[in-house]
């Protein structure tokens, strides 16, 4: 598994809050339409079809987006900075969708990622190789150290009390709720060991989070 960080302003404007309610990840470039299926290649075509004119370095920029879409996996980490707030945000990755109803460009957020939120992170606590990092604000990127020199694991040991209070959890709808835990009990019938187990993790951190 890998670590990643990503910007909070997809298309220049602010959607953390709307990544918290709504359990996900976006990049910006609308226009470009679904890359599930697209390789490499096509990917920077379409990109510099569209924003070839726009950019100095149009190849350079579609890196981030193929990371996004082909260089991210189900279950990896991502990190994203809370702006002037003190706080990082830390979640497991799902897998990449498109969500046509935002390829616009007021909203500019079809490009997407599934996230189950596990911590809130003060930014001082981290090590400083991550902060320093996580400075560098790029819109999307993968750390660059062996993943276990993050000095994450007091965060994502389950037999650590989580981070975020039960106050401080993001509020989500009973059916988003009911919804969500239809997919963790479909995924614990997975062939993917690794995934059941994950599934399992999520689904047993929610029964104790009702008592």
């Amino acid at each position: 598994m890998k670590l990643y960080q990503m910007s909070s302003r997809p298309n220049g404007t602010d959607r953390l809050a709307s990544f918290l309610e709504d359990n996900f990840v976006c990049i910006g470039w609308p226009g470009i339409s679904d890359l599930e299926h697209t390789g490499s290649d096509e990917l920077r075509e379409r990109f510099a079809a569209v924003y070839g004119k726009e950019l100095a370095d149009p190849d350079a920029a579609a890196v981030g987006v193929a990371l996004f879409v082909h260089g991210m996996q189900d279950g990896d980490y991502v990190l994203v900075v809370a702006e002037d707030a003190g706080y990082v945000y830390l979640g497991d990755l799902g897998d990449y969708f498109y969500d046509e109803r935002y390829d616009n460009e007021q909203d500019g957020m079809c490009h997407r990622r599934g996230v189950t939120w596990l911590s809130r992170i003060p930014r001082d606590e981290l090590n400083p190789a991550l902060r320093e990092w996580l400075n560098e604000g790029a819109a999307v990127s993968v750390y660059p150290l062996p993943d276990e020199e993050a000095g994450l694991d007091r965060w994502l040991n389950p037999s650590i009390e989580p981070q975020i209070s039960r106050t401080e959890r993001v509020k989500v709808d009973n059916k988003t709720i009911e919804e969500a835990l239809e997919v963790l009990k479909s995924a614990l019938r997975s062939e993917d060991p690794e995934r059941r187990e994950r599934a399992a993790a999520a689904i047993l951190g929610y029964a104790r989070g009702q008592y």
